[in-house]
């Protein structure tokens, strides 16, 4: 029963463990992309953000009273919502595996380049590491085509490594980040280390309690013995000198 109670334990802290990283990943590619908003925009919108700007001065040409700032707030808020519409309905046309809700750098190109990946990986290693997680996770970028097959919330490759649930960073390309990692067998076991340490307990307790037991019965059973035959011993030497005297008076 504890060596399945263990087992248990091992495999549910493993799911989340899993499940941290995919978070950790998914929030640090969103993080990059909003601290490095500028780089990975589209031109599309900064095309239409210069469009706003001139329509913003002309208005203003026209009236002084007229507030350009807002102007363009509300023109780069029509701007962002046509294309996050335009790209989420390409994506849902597109990908057949991506649902649920989809974040802002989703809608727009992320140009992966090997120093992209590299600022990424180290984020997500920061991120990582204040989750008490300090085991290596590897990064790439994967053209996907169906879904990966995950089993209890884990996916696993033929060669025994795990992925982190794939991410989409650019619809148009089907790119996804992946993190690849070894099973943390003893980042596992250090988390589950109470349940051992407790586990062992009661087995030793378990085991002391039938030695006790057993050790009872045997000594029930040796003075059990010893009565049976001190009786046997004191009936034996009663009985001689009894039949002596009673012979005695016979005669």
């Amino acid at each position: 029963i504890m060596g399945v109670w263990l087992i248990e334990n091992y495999r549910n802290h493993s799911e989340i463990v899993a499940s941290d990283i995919d978070r950790s990943l998914f929030n640090t590619i969103q993080t990059y992309y909003e601290n490095h908003h500028e780089e990975t925009s589209g031109s599309r919108l900064s095309f239409t953000q210069v469009i706003g700007a001139n329509f913003a001065h002309e208005m203003r040409k026209r009236d002084l009273h007229i507030d350009s700032a807002l102007i363009l707030s509300i023109w780069d808020s029509i701007i962002t919502t046509d294309i996050k519409s335009e790209n989420l309905s390409k994506i849902h046309k597109s990908h057949r595996f991506a649902r649920g809700i989809i974040p802002g750098y989703m809608l727009q190109d992320m140009q992966l380049t090997s120093e992209t990946i590299v600022r990424i990986d180290s984020l997500l290693k920061e991120n990582l590491i204040l989750k008490g997680i300090r085991f290596d996770v590897k990064l790439s970028s994967q053209i996907l085509e169906k879904r990966p097959t995950r089993r209890n919330g884990i996916t696993r490759d033929a060669e025994g490594n795990l992925h982190t649930r794939p991410v989409l960073v650019n619809p148009q390309e089907n790119l996804y980040l992946v993190g690849m990692y070894k099973e943390p067998i003893w980042h596992i076991l250090s988390l589950i280390s109470l349940q051992i340490v407790l586990a062992f307990v009661i087995f030793a307790a378990l085991l002391g309690g039938f030695y006790y037991l057993v050790w009872t019965i045997n000594k029930q059973n040796r003075l059990a013995l010893m009565r049976r035959s001190f009786v046997n011993n004191m009936t034996h030497e009663l009985k001689t000198p009894l039949a002596t005297v009673m012979a005695a008076l016979e005669a």
